[in-house]
């Protein structure tokens, strides 16, 4: 995990802050195991890979982002929602993140298939960069989903 510093701008230090409590307390306690390492692909020239630090790109979940860097240059060309990961802060409890399980590329065209850690799978057209969900997470397969006390606001 990078060191995320703190700074005085406002925004980007609570963003900071935000990223780096999910990164400690939800990613890396008891609590909520490590997300699936999920190796990058490449495609074109170009490096797809989910991006773990959102947070610190502008985005406003914890997971579901994918990230195109040029293989050659490095440069990051763009981050883009993949899915949805919902917000439960109106019911008092802080969202620990959903993230990729699995990346690969569909065969005879220029898209991903991504599945996320509930099993839901999505196709994202990396022409028009856009995602669409190919499949539902079966409820039966979930079952109980136990909340963390951490997580629950007093």
């Amino acid at each position: 995990m990078r060191n995320i510093s703190s700074s005085n701008d406002g925004h980007g230090s609570m963003v900071k802050q935000k990223e780096n409590i999910i990164m400690v307390q939800g990613l890396q306690s008891g609590s909520r195991p490590a997300p699936p390492v999920v190796a990058p692909i490449e495609h074109n020239g170009i490096r797809y890979e989910q991006d773990m630090q959102s947070y610190g790109h502008g985005g406003d979940q914890p997971g579901g982002y994918l990230t195109a860097i040029n293989v050659k240059t490095g440069e990051r060309l763009w981050m883009l929602k993949a899915y949805e990961v919902s917000d439960l802060s109106e019911s008092g409890v802080d969202s620990i993140g959903i993230y990729f399980k699995s990346m690969a590329l569909v065969s005879g065209r220029d898209a991903l298939e991504i599945e996320d850690e509930t099993g839901r799978r999505f196709i994202f057209d990396l022409i028009n960069k856009t995602s669409a969900q190919v499949s539902e997470t079966p409820t039966d397969t979930l079952g109980p989903i136990k909340i963390p006390q951490s997580y629950l606001r007093s």
